[in-house]
């Protein structure tokens, strides 16, 4: 009788795809929240204009942890 040998299921190529389709999505999302509170495209007061900087914060945020998390996300199976 053969020794069954363990199969390997390698999920890290879509783990990093959706790392890197994600990250600059939310980036994306961030830079044009910057940028419309940058050049006055945001109505409503100056707390609107915070809050809405506080978002976009929270967004390239995110794109940043993706960039600088790529390694870890792309590594190869062992």
């Amino acid at each position: 009788m053969t020794e069954a040998q363990p199969v390997v299921l390698d999920v890290g190529n879509k783990a990093a795809r959706a790392v890197l389709l994600g990250g600059a999505v939310s980036g994306a999302i961030g830079l044009f929240t910057y940028y419309a509170c940058l050049t006055d495209q945001i109505s409503g007061g100056t707390g609107t204009l915070i809050v809405a900087w506080i978002i976009g914060s929270v967004f390239f945020g995110i794109g940043l942890l993706c960039a600088f998390g790529w390694r870890a996300a792309s590594r190869p199976a062992s």
